[in-house]
């Protein structure tokens, strides 16, 4: 069903005691003082470039499902679903900053009220936060919806007249439904919350609330999602009345949300104008992390490599290569990330600490990598051996599993405890004399370390271990200190691993949709 305007051929409300409040508020405000100021400043109105972000991913998702045939693949379907279930999450937490931050102070300011308007309009209010309840169940059914359509692909139980039956269900009633439920919604919280924040709030009042919506903590993805839907110069003038009444913290967290978000052509944009905004975002950012995920990614490989091996038949030769590829990846990784430490981090902690008042003794102790390296060596070496022998009918194989194992033990413990030592002695000092800037540069060198060809693999290969939320922040932060061709590389490495089945699709649109680079620089692959 095709849209004209926002709201055709939707009856949701229309003429019911909600609709007639609003008459009664709209008539009540015409001799208010925002009708009386129509030019003052209006921080609240900012709020809804959220709507605005609501508005164009509904439309697109609304075009992409108009497009949805009998002949539409497993695929297409997985896709529109991240999207909408993306999209139903940026609604919901919007909702929730809403309903948590807004309405509790209007409600306030309210009360203490006598225009004769005001009950009415707090009934109102009452009436929207309900239909929030509303959007979600309409989400639900279309969900649902494309759910079973994916299902339904190629049964046997299904024929071609049935699909065409639930496609026309789910875009002429379901879709229907939700697009205008939203739009409605949208629409009669800006006619009636508008004027009603311009008649009782103060323009201060207004900024801290506005600041006050946007920075808790289930509300900074939204932000940073409704700063990409905007145009440059809607942005500047968002976030310019951000940083007006944000306070320090608030704009910290709000800044580092946004650098992170950004390519760094548009965060750079962005601070030539706002440069408030550059200051703030170094006081939360943590360019140290970058390297905790990969250690993370570590730990994670070495105990999947300890319980492999431990279940390991020695006699299965496929097992054997298997595990032989995953120490060769292993070693060739280690001696890339033990170089960004020793050649960058350490040697430049050594230099700052000289040159500072603090002795260089303040700098640990700590256990020489290249035993763990030459461990690994002799674990590739012991391998090749096993390989080398032959399935003999005796037990010898086994005895050097065994060996193997206790090996790999020694190997997991001394690594663990050198990115242990790394992460709690290393890393305070680091933080301790280097200013975020500089911490940025040092892991920039360190990175450096790590071949462009190798890179995409290593990327890739850490993504397996992070949560969504710490995959987004990994790849935002390769982007933006990476050459556009090497991001695209990785673009192209993890599209292929979705291609082959190794990664996740329906992952892979989640990431899409909170870093769209990696679509654009992937080339279509996937």
């Amino acid at each position: 069903m095709e849209f004209v305007g926002r709201t055709q051929n939707v009856e949701l409300d229309r003429e019911g005691p909600a609709q007639k409040r609003l008459k009664v508020i709209k008539d009540g405000f015409e001799k208010g003082d925002a009708a009386q100021n129509p030019t003052r400043i209006q921080p609240l109105a900012e709020m809804f470039n959220v709507h605005k972000a609501i508005r164009r991913n509904l439309e697109s998702l609304r075009r992409t499902i108009s497009d949805v045939s009998v002949s539409s693949t497993a695929q297409l379907y997985g896709g529109i679903l991240a999207r909408i279930g993306y999209l139903k999450s940026m609604m919901d937490r919007h909702c929730r900053s809403e309903e948590s931050v807004l309405c509790p102070a209007l409600m306030v300011k309210l009360e203490e009220s006598k225009k004769e308007s005001y009950p009415s309009a707090k009934d109102y209010i009452r009436v929207l936060n309900s239909k929030h309840k509303d959007m979600e169940e309409y989400f639900d059914q279309v969900t649902e919806a494309l759910r079973t359509l994916q299902k339904e692909i190629g049964s046997p139980k299904k024929s071609e007249t049935d699909l065409e039956r639930t496609i026309r269900d789910l875009k002429q009633e379901k879709l229907s439904q939700l697009v205008g439920c939203v739009y409605v919604h949208l629409d009669e919280e800006e006619k009636v919350l508008l004027p009603l924040f311009n008649d009782i709030f103060s323009e201060a009042e207004q900024g801290k609330l506005l600041v006050g919506m946007l920075a808790v903590i289930f509300a900074t993805p939204v932000l940073t999602w409704t700063v990409r839907a905007l145009s440059k110069g809607e942005r500047i003038g968002f976030l310019g009345l951000i940083e007006k009444y944000s306070t320090e913290d608030q704009l910290a967290e709000i800044a580092s949300s946004i650098a992170h978000d950004l390519s760094a052509s548009e965060w750079s944009a962005l601070c030539n104008v706002l440069p408030a905004f550059e200051k703030a975002a170094k006081i939360k950012s943590n360019p140290l992390v970058e390297i905790t995920h990969i250690n993370k990614a570590i730990r994670i490989e070495l105990a999947d490599l300890l319980k492999f091996t431990k279940h390991l038949d020695p006699f299965d030769d496929a097992q054997l290569k298997c595990l032989a590829v995953r120490f060769a990846f292993l070693e060739k990784m280690l001696t890339y990330r033990v170089a960004g430490e020793v050649q960058v981090l350490k040697k430049e902690l050594e230099q700052r600490l000289s040159e500072g008042k603090t002795n260089v003794s303040e700098l640990p102790e700590r256990d020489d990598p290249t035993e763990a390296r030459k461990t690994l060596v002799a674990l590739q070496e012991k391998l090749r051996a096993m390989l080398a022998s032959g399935q003999a009918v005796d037990d010898g194989r086994g005895v050097e599993k065994i060996l193997l194992l206790r090996m790999l033990e020694t190997f997991a413990k001394g690594v663990t405890k050198y990115m242990d030592d790394e992460e709690t002695k290393i890393f305070p000092l680091i933080e301790k004399h280097f200013s975020v800037e500089d911490q940025d540069q040092l892991v920039r060198k360190a990175m450096a370390m790590i071949p462009g060809a190798f890179l995409a693999d290593l990327i890739l290969w850490c993504l397996d271990a992070l949560s969504l939320d710490e995959q987004e922040r990994l790849l935002r932060n390769v982007l933006r200190y990476s050459p556009e061709a090497e991001f695209g590389n990785i673009a192209v490495a993890i599209a292929r691993a979705v291609q082959t089945g190794e990664k996740s699709r329906r992952q892979w649109e989640e990431l899409c949709l909170r870093v769209p680079q990696l679509q654009t620089q992937s080339k279509g692959v996937a």
